[in-house]
């Protein structure tokens, strides 16, 4: 299936439509972004409101001032007209379900038939979403979730449904590397995906060891942000910028979705936070949520007493005394091999989100290298999900309560961590397993340039030592979607080409 991806039709002007949609009009692309109809005389006042928006974002999702006036406006009921034409139709609605599914039938007959459609969710299902959908659109719909703020967060996690064209898939993947500069992980089709089930547990993980340890907000973000090479915006800037509310959905979403997950009960989110929600405390849309701006001053939530104050300086020795080692993975050593609050809470978090991880890695995805990426590019997690346990060195404590093997055989979850029955462990550290071989590399053979002249042939070309079954998963969908790679038809076809 050869796709041509010069127009794309955004349906939906919230936080993320509009900037999804201003990220691609900064590509040089056509664009339209349509919402719910307003009261006359202006019927397409909500999107272009939307995009009005954007000039007031921090960081600016724009990159030039001039993409706004490029993208065309209008409504759901009056301009479906504009879809007839669109090559990807990217649906950003509100995350409900019903309201997924009415809008995808209602615009189904407006689409041509070799558009791609796609979602944006979040963690909603695909099958799910597409199952009352014609067979034919169903073949060219999957799911593409984008990470606020889409123009910076380099991850896309693409869902295929379980009828999903492979050439589809493959189109889509490889124009959002190469035009949208996004870094692509193919996830299943899985509740909240790879990023969000996985960022979820630890901030539920962190949550829980916050209250038990009796920490405050700001020694949580100073313990998980750049200490241990993730972002800057730790845990709670995090999400205060993603928003409060889609914190506390997306974790009630994953708890009714995974009942038998035992570690489920990480997913209910403590009491104060829905306080939060009640109290239109949501982050940065509000002003207010667990940092709350005051004139100049940057003020933070004493969760216990839901009041806001003034941020005080975290006093947590391990951390400080580890704090001129450079290497991420000594660092974080020396800080657990200390005995306070600060070692016994990295301890808890890391070593249960790891384990997590990676016993999630047969459902959510793949392969590891997944999971790590997707961790990286979505929530700048510099440590990694699952390989990164390796480099927080060969002895890393594991007397926490609860975090260990034994913790995890004594409450039956050892099927869910990797540590199946009839094989228990008796020591902290787990068996070492024999390193698969590499595959036997198969040489290609040597090609000749095309373009040589008569009497004068092309440039002869090194032979490749890549094993075929090893080739980048980015190549594998260049070659499907008819790019130069490895004999493939030609190049993607770019706007402006004839």
């Amino acid at each position: 299936m050869r796709t041509d991806i010069r127009k794309v039709a955004v349906l939906g002007a919230g936080t993320m439509g509009a900037q999804v949609a201003a990220h691609v009009a900064g590509q040089g692309l056509e664009v339209v972004l349509l919402d719910i109809p307003s009261p006359a005389p202006d019927r397409s006042a909500v999107a272009r409101n939307g995009l009005e928006t954007l000039r007031k974002r921090k960081p600016s999702p724009l990159h030039l001032l001039e993409n706004l006036a490029a993208i065309r406006v209008g409504n759901f009921e009056d301009d479906q007209s504009l879809l007839a034409d669109a090559d990807w139709v990217f649906e950003a609605v509100v995350e409900d379900l019903e309201v997924k599914r009415q809008l995808f039938a209602r615009i189904a007959p407006a689409v041509k038939k070799t558009a791609i459609v796609s979602s944006n969710t979040s963690g909603l299902g695909i099958a799910a979403m597409t199952s009352q959908l014609p067979v034919e659109l169903r073949r060219r719909f999957l799911g593409t979730h984008f990470f606020n703020p889409p123009r910076y967060l380099k991850l896309l996690e693409t869902i295929p449904g379980p009828e999903t064209e492979a050439p589809v898939l493959a189109a889509i993947e490889a124009f959002c590397d190469q035009w949208l500069g996004k870094g692509v992980v193919r996830c299943k089709d899985t509740p909240n995906f790879i990023a969000n089930r996985i960022g979820s547990y630890a901030f539920g993980a962190a949550l829980q060891a916050m209250q038990e340890l009796d920490l405050t907000i700001e020694e949580v973000d100073t313990l998980t942000g750049p200490a241990i090479g993730r972002a800057k915006s730790a845990t709670f800037r995090t999400a205060d910028i993603a928003g409060v509310d889609i914190a506390v959905g997306v974790a009630a979403h994953l708890y009714d979705a995974v009942p038998n997950d035992p570690e489920r009960s990480l997913f209910r989110v403590p009491d104060f936070m829905r306080q939060m929600v009640e109290r239109k405390w949501l982050g940065e849309k509000t002003g207010v949520g667990f940092y709350k701006k005051d004139g100049k001053e940057i003020r933070a939530l004493d969760w216990k007493t839901l009041e806001h104050r003034e941020r005080q300086k975290p006093q947590l020795a391990s951390l400080e005394a580890a704090q001129s080692v450079a290497d991420i993975g000594a660092r974080l050593n020396q800080v657990l091999a200390g005995q306070d609050k600060a070692a016994q809470f990295l301890d808890r978090v890391l070593t249960s989100t790891c384990l997590y991880a990676a016993a999630l890695v047969p459902e959510i995805a793949d392969d590891v290298v997944s999971v790590d990426r997707a961790m990286e590019w979505g929530y700048g997690w510099g440590g990694r999900a699952v390989s990164g346990r390796r480099a927080i060195g060969p002895a890393p404590r594991r007397d926490a309560p609860g975090v260990g093997p034994e913790a995890l055989l004594r409450d039956g979850r050892r099927e869910d961590h990797g540590l199946r029955s009839g094989r228990e462990r008796t020591s902290a550290r787990p068996a070492r397993r024999p390193r698969p071989r590499r595959p036997q590399a198969a040489r290609r053979p040597a090609q000749e340039e095309p373009g040589g002249q008569p009497g004068r042939p092309g440039r002869r070309l090194r032979a490749s030592r890549v094993p075929l079954q090893d080739e980048h998963p980015r190549r594998r969908c260049l070659r499907h979607a008819g790019g130069r790679d490895q004999g493939g038809a030609g190049p993607l076809r770019r706007p402006g080409d004839r």
